[in-house]
């Protein structure tokens, strides 16, 4: 395939610096992302810290507040702190948010725990959450005071206020004496006021409601756990209800914590369908923590699009610096590939993991990169439209819990066949979110149909029966599908086995015909598996499944540091292919991201498909066209001129080094780990946050 290198003379016209997008500072629009930072324990910071925040190109500061300290008695409010730290974060430039929780961190007059199956009181050693009930009206109260004060402060942007425990909800509670109150209060309104309804249902021999108490098998665990369902939305509607209000009549937002992982759902009962609904409600934007993890954020973000809802994704380095740089980079593969739905990224936590790991030249990294694509015309995007669903069934989870842990594995594997697809949760199929009459192909866990509702199970088999085919392997779908295939230079297809948590690769469309490819390569998956790679794979990137007409033309402009990207298209017009070299990175134990940017020309110019590699080091230098030549009826001089006019009108130039980055490898950090038992970080207990993934 030739080469026509008719834009190589006008780079001598234009200085290099002409191509390159200059950084803008996030706060001064109101309109961008919240790149924000939080602070978990602000009592010891000074003006300095909030300056060095700005610096790292943070535009917002999260301050999680203490109860104990701001309400130390009941109705006697201490602020004074608490000002001083916002007047110092606005004389440094950044907007702020404010955290609560409802625990740990209670004031001394918030008497008593709640308790889990074991009757221990949730939480962690000295961090435990208070009775669920107990206290609902006074946290309220504490939550509506604080915010009242800062209500009219243009930089304050809204508030996160949580329930229960940090942001794992119930984790594990509703044994204490109070929750079981309710419970039976649930359970005879449930019941018809009927015991022997219950026992029937149950198969039990209760002679009044007063007698019951968990923990439940079967029947009675289901009703349990729709019980602390109900309960949480109950809680989080009294407290919202309450406030929103006042933060929407202001222009402030409401924020929700999705805390914890897939497979520990039913326990912390944090069930996304749950929090997005409520989100919905309230025009809340959810925090996905944590973003890092493939499964969480394709449920979650995917979710979001379904309800409505815009998103933060939130990453915590681990307390050892080995492994941050290829976590990192999955956190941000996972936060670019999600910009449809994505509201920004949030950083946990200054100064601990700040200070202790290294991370926040990684952080700045993502600031300038991100204000990069907010400000051209990429940032309207959308999913490319997917032909498969898979379905992620949180009341078989409720009937059968040890299923979550098979589809969340399940899951994670769907992730990297790089075939577009929507999770699609029975949840959403019930309140008419989604028909699944868009898809073509449904990826069912075996076994899974026999614990779906049985209004569920017939719109699977009416589907079904119009042409839909359902598969129980992720493997099962046609290749065709991929958006993206990937083989070695050699043409050999890279076997499964290995390529698994190592290489992701998201594609987005706007509406404008455009493209973002997003693609990860790490020595170590997402679990802390290192694999083994070659220095170079071969990319063909599917025109027509990321959803760009390959009759169009198209720049394909590299928007990483790569060395010069070259390749050709299939003879067909319907693949891009090139090659990614990584040595140097794969050596250093480091991950790699890259972006490419597919951007339409004017078809006028030109009869055929064409496509344009971009260097970031050298600007736009090589055209890359198929055996179709340029209109010749065309003046050339015109063609030139209107080619200078594209490029100054839609070049943008991001800066990704590898190289830069520290090096990565060694602590693995295990996917769908429980939650207990991880913390952030090893400060003094009594401060230090114990939430876990």
């Amino acid at each position: 395939m030739k080469t026509l290198n008719i834009l190589a003379p006008l780079l001598l016209l234009f200085p290099i610096s002409v191509f390159a997008s200059p950084i803008s500072d996030p706060s001064s629009n109101p309109s961008t992302q919240i790149w924000s930072v939080q602070v978990w324990d602000y009592s010891q910071l000074t003006p300095s810290d909030y300056v060095q925040i700005k610096e790292s190109g943070a535009n917002t500061v999260e301050l999680q507040l203490f109860w104990s300290d701001i309400e130390p008695q009941p109705g006697k409010f201490d602020f004074t702190l608490l000002r001083h730290n916002v007047e110092w974060a606005e004389e440094a430039g950044l907007n702020f948010i404010l955290i609560f929780w409802y625990g740990p961190f209670q004031p001394t007059w918030v008497q008593g725990y709640e308790l889990n199956s074991s009757l221990e009181p949730v939480g962690t050693p000295g961090m435990f959450a208070p009775p669920w009930w107990a206290y609902l009206t006074d946290y309220i109260e504490y939550v509506n005071t604080t915010i009242s004060l800062f209500l009219g402060d243009p930089h304050f942007l809204g508030a996160y206020v949580n329930y229960g425990w940090l942001d794992a909800f119930w984790f594990g509670g509703g044994y204490s004496n109070s929750s079981i109150s309710h419970l039976r209060a649930y359970l005879e309104m449930e019941y018809n006021g009927s015991i022997e309804a219950l026992n029937k249902a149950w198969g039990s021999s209760f002679s009044s409601f007063s007698q019951i108490r968990p923990p439940f098998q079967g029947k009675a665990w289901i009703d349990f756990e729709d019980y602390r369902i109900w309960a949480l939305n109950y809680t989080l509607n009294s407290i919202y209800s309450s406030i929103y209000p006042e933060l929407e009549s202001h222009g402030r937002r409401l924020f929700i914590y999705w805390g914890g992982d897939l497979s520990n759902s039913y326990d912390l009962v944090n069930f996304p369908d749950v929090v997005m609904g409520i989100a919905a409600r309230y025009n809340a934007t959810v925090n996905v923590d944590d973003v890092n993890n493939p499964a969480v954020w394709k449920i979650l973000t995917d979710l979001a699009e379904a309800y409505g809802v815009r998103v933060v994704g939130e990453w915590t380095p681990p307390p050892s610096p080995i492994y941050d740089q290829p976590l990192f980079t999955f956190s941000l593969s996972h936060y670019l590939g999600s910009l449809p739905v994505e509201e920004g990224y949030d950083y946990f936590a200054y100064p601990v993991q700040w200070e202790t790991t290294g991370t926040a030249p990684l952080f700045s990294w993502l600031v300038n990169a991100t204000s990069l694509l907010t400000n051209s015309s990429l940032f309207n995007l959308s999913y490319p439209e997917p032909r498969v669903a898979f379905l992620f069934s949180f009341s078989a989870e409720i009937s059968r819990p040890s299923l979550g842990g098979e589809e969340e594995d399940a899951l994670y594997q769907a992730i990297f066949t790089r075939i577009p697809f929507q999770v699609v949760t029975d949840y959403e199929l019930q309140e008419g979110l989604v028909n699944l009459s868009r898809f073509r192909f449904l990826v069912l866990i075996p076994g899974i149909l026999h614990y779906l509702p049985q209004p569920i199970r017939a719109e699977v088999k009416g589907w079904e029966n119009e042409g839909g085919v359902i598969v129980d392997s992720p493997e099962q779908l046609p290749r065709e599908l991929s958006y993206a295939l990937l083989s070695y230079p050699n043409g050999s297809l890279i076997p499964p086995g290995v390529t698994l948590g190592h290489i992701e690769v998201n594609a987005l469309r706007s509406s404008r015909g455009e493209a973002l490819i997003v693609i990860l390569v790490s020595p170590f998956s997402n679990s802390g598996r290192l694999g083994k790679l070659p220095d170079q794979i071969q990319f063909s990137l599917n025109l027509s499944v990321i959803g760009l007409n390959p009759e169009c033309n198209y720049y394909t402009i590299n928007v990483s540091d790569l060395k010069e990207l070259t390749g050709t298209l299939s003879p067909d017009n319907s693949l891009f292919n090139f090659t990614l070299d990584f040595t140097t990175s794969l050596k250093a134990g480091s991950a790699s991201l890259y972006l490419i940017q597919l951007k339409p020309m004017n078809s006028s110019f030109t009869r055929t498909c064409t496509l344009v590699a971009n260097s970031t080091t050298t600007g736009i230098t090589s055209v890359f066209r198929t055996t179709h030549t340029l209109n010749k009826e065309l003046d050339i001089t015109l063609i030139l001129a209107l080619t200078i006019l594209l490029i100054v009108a839609l070049t943008i130039r991001l800066v990704v080094r590898p190289d830069f980055l520290p090096a990565g490898g060694g602590s693995p950090h295990r996917f769908g780990a429980t939650f207990e038992g991880q913390t952030r970080g090893s400060e003094t207990p009594s401060r230090l946050d114990s939430r876990s993934r």
